[in-house]
């Protein structure tokens, strides 16, 4: 099955005229880019887009993973705060945002190569607004094309002796957030700054959900005997980036949480 969705995407890659992919430094566009760099290595390019919604961990990484694979990578920094649409922070906001951003990246990629994203078929199902604005900038899925779930994008990753691509997925920080609620600058870095003391802390898969001033913290419920032990020590550090009240959600980490009713 492997071989055959690699074929179907080296067909596609191969017959472009170039390739430029939107990057993130996640597992999935890591890996639509080292495959484009593989079967198109005179024409990739990965296009890294650095705005108030990535927090500055995640960018370092991807840039870090980006050299450390020689993956050709230009890095566009951009404000999404900007569109009053996205820092509303409505029902619609991905849609906006998305479109904004792919549209400047439409912008920058050379013309006549392929404007690409990360998407595979495990996402199909998700909710995920932001698809509309790439299908009407024309951006193409072809890991989705050819096949690829993340199992399999797992699994080539690893015969390719990448695995520092594998990793759990980093949703924008601005799903750590109600819908309704007015994004700002300095309400993504207190969340930013919380998330990054619960990863100095040991925790690998979490969310910290901003509810005004109180911070929700979600984590795999085989983590909880860990954090009631690790978390009490960092709530006065928690408390000083801004939040005045430290929750655990006992319902434990999952993702889209904030879609849910009455989230």
């Amino acid at each position: 099955m492997l071989a055959t969705a690699i074929h179907h995407l080296e067909q596609t890659l191969k017959s472009a005229t170039g390739i430029a992919v939107a990057y993130s430094g996640g597992m999935d566009s890591g890996f639509l880019a080292m495959a484009s760099l593989r079967f198109r290595p005179d024409a990739t390019i990965a296009l890294l887009v650095s705005s108030e919604f990535m927090a500055p961990h995640e960018l370092d990484l991807a840039e870090q993973l980006a050299r450390c694979f020689n993956i050709p990578l230009k890095r566009i920094d951009m404000s999404v705060l900007n569109h009053p649409a996205v820092c509303e922070n409505l029902a619609d906001r991905c849609y906006h945002c998305k479109l904004m951003i792919f549209s400047h990246l439409r912008e920058i990629a050379p013309k006549g190569w392929l404007l690409c994203d990360g998407s595979n078929i495990d996402d199909t199902s998700d909710f995920r607004p932001g698809k509309r604005a790439l299908k009407e900038v024309g951006v193409i899925s072809p890991l989705i094309e050819a096949g690829f779930t993340k199992a399999l994008i797992r699994e080539a990753l690893t015969s390719w002796n990448a695995d520092a691509f594998i990793r759990p997925a980093q949703a924008c920080l601005a799903t750590r957030f109600p819908t309704g609620t007015h994004l700002t600058i300095d309400m993504l870095r207190r969340v930013a700054a919380a998330e990054t003391l619960l990863r100095e802390a040991g925790f690998s898969r979490f969310r910290v959900r901003c509810h005004g001033n109180i911070a929700r913290i979600e984590l795999p419920p085989e983590d909880f005997q860990h954090a009631l032990v690790l978390i009490p020590s960092r709530i006065a550090m928690l408390k000083a980036v801004g939040f005045r009240h430290v929750t655990l959600d006992l319902e434990g980490y999952r993702m889209g949480s904030m879609n849910e009713a009455g989230a």
